[in-house]
């Protein structure tokens, strides 16, 4: 059996492979998976790609907005380390 860790491995090296499919699938766990852990990780995975801040801020600010508690906090320590960088 695989733990949530294991799963959390795996989706970031499947949207590090820029697959859409695999963006998809980070999209889809970002907005309704019941781990937390798992949504914020695919949030991270999808931002890292991104050269562009101003995008990186899109994704976290989604992020901010999904209705978790742990990823608005999340998200805002994010979004102000692009504001500051």
């Amino acid at each position: 059996m695989l733990s949530p860790n294991s799963t959390e491995v795996f989706l970031r090296v499947a949207v590090a492979t820029g697959l859409e499919e695999a963006q998809d699938l980070a999209e889809a766990f970002g907005r309704s998976h019941p781990s937390d852990r798992l949504r914020l990780a695919s949030f991270e995975a999808r931002a890292l790609l991104l050269e562009d801040s101003s995008q990186r801020d899109e994704v976290w600010r989604a992020a901010e907005l999904s209705g978790s508690r742990m990823l608005a906090g999340a998200a805002r320590a994010r979004r102000a380390e692009l504001a500051s960088g």
